[in-house]
């Protein structure tokens, strides 16, 4: 037999189906409608007016018949062999079962508007009944978020080079330099029509050439479209990286190598600041007195940033010696007037005093190269450039000498 909430939907149905068709046959006669055709449509419309409220509250309760009824399955089936521990009327301890689903269903419902008793005799069903539902059993809707851009920790930056200053490169790899090895020559006359000082002027030639420096990526052009970040910009970025590396250490190699000259005094780590700065003073005077170069830099190791930056405070109002050393940045600073360049490439425990005049740096970037390789679905990724450093005066340098045993009293007497 049919539900009050089936016939009443079967009412109106058939009540909006004569609507409809009461409309088309409006819309055939060009939109006029007879008396008798206004009259149908009106009572119509009451109809349904009257039936909506009456379906609405019928299928409320069709809502309320179904998940009564859903819930009543998911109860535990009657369990003669377990019983609960309840309270009896008399206040004694007595066994009580759940010997239907409604009685369960009671307990539910009073669990639900807070009866403490009605939870407890529940629990355990619900312990019995609930299945752990972690993220290891649905990894197919657990995100997999990849978040910000890649982290990449290369300073790529050329502290020493930077000094130097870049020269632009020749149009050929190798090119030279005129350097004079003697000078004329100016003196006294002896006395009148006496003949003055003579000597030829000799200039030879320095030879420089330029080394190539580049490196390169088999990439799939999979990995190029469907990467994110894009792989492309990650992998030129740190080629770019590597090549100023490779260009700085290889000129930090030549310097430190090719500088021979070394103070009689000594630094080391307990070393005062007037120590330190009679060192200095003592290379920038040898630094003058064979290249004829004033001095305007002091090249530092990182290990020797972290000996001086301590003596030579940056906030000290009575430091006359140095200035800007600050452990957060390696730029600003100077001690006894000179420039104070640190330079990550150069080996520990090196500081050199120098003119950067006594070395040229040339480069020519050749930047990104790039080349398909259609048979395998690849490319190529490249980054190149001709770079070369030369040390044209070694004398125009002078190392600080240092010690790791050198005490105060030592460095002193030195």
């Amino acid at each position: 037999m049919p539900t009050v909430f089936e016939q009443l939907r079967d009412r109106v149905s058939a009540t909006q189906e004569s609507l409809r068709t009461l409309q088309g046959e409006v819309a055939e006669a060009d939109g006029i409608s007879t008396p008798e055709q206004e009259a149908q449509m009106t009572d119509l419309q009451r109809s349904l007016n009257e039936y909506l409220p009456r379906l609405e509250r019928q299928a409320d309760l069709e809502r309320t018949i179904s998940a009564t009824a859903q819930l009543l399955q998911r109860a535990p089936q009657p369990m003669p062999d377990r019983t609960l521990t309840g309270t009896s009327a008399q206040g004694t301890e007595a066994p009580q079962l759940y010997r239907s689903a409604g009685s369960y269903l009671v307990d539910y419902l009073s669990a639900r508007q807070g009866d403490a008793s009605a939870r407890d005799r529940l629990a355990v069903y619900l312990q019995r009944a609930a299945a752990n539902q972690t993220t290891a059993d649905n990894p197919g809707i657990v995100p997999d978020p990849i978040v910000g851009d890649v982290l990449n920790f290369i300073d790529a930056s050329r502290p020493l080079v930077d000094a130097l200053g870049i020269r632009p490169l020749p149009a050929y790899p190798t090119f030279h330099r005129p350097h004079v090895t003697q000078h004329t020559q100016v003196g006294v006359q002896t006395a009148e029509k006496t003949e003055l000082a003579s000597r030829k002027m000799t200039i030879a030639r320095l030879t420089i050439t330029a080394e190539t420096y580049g490196g390169y990526v088999d990439l799939s052009l999979q990995d190029r479209d469907f990467t994110n970040p894009e792989i492309m910009g990650i992998l030129i970025d740190d080629l770019a990286g590597q090549y100023a590396l490779a260009t700085e250490s290889a000129t930090s190699l030549d310097l430190a190598t090719g500088v021979t000259a070394t103070t009689v005094g000594t630094i080391g780590p307990s070393s005062t600041p007037q120590q330190v700065s009679a060192a200095i003073y003592e290379a920038a005077a040898k630094v003058y007195g064979t290249s004829s170069l004033m001095p305007n830099v002091v090249f530092s190791s990182v290990s020797l940033w972290g000996l001086l930056g301590p003596l030579f405070p940056s906030l000290n109002p009575q430091n006359a010696q140095g200035a800007g050393f600050n452990a957060a940045s390696f730029e600003g600073a100077s001690v006894n007037g000179l420039r104070f360049v640190v330079c990550p490439a150069l080996p520990a425990n090196t500081a050199i005093v120098g003119a950067t005049a006594g070395m040229e740096v040339y480069e020519q970037r050749v930047g990104t190269l790039q080349a398909l390789e259609v048979s395998l679905l690849g490319m190529q990724v490249g980054y190149a450039g001709f770079f070369a450093d030369y040390l044209i005066n070694a004398n125009a340098f002078c190392k600080l000498n240092y010690s790791a045993t050198v005490t105060a009293a030592a460095s002193s007497k030195a």
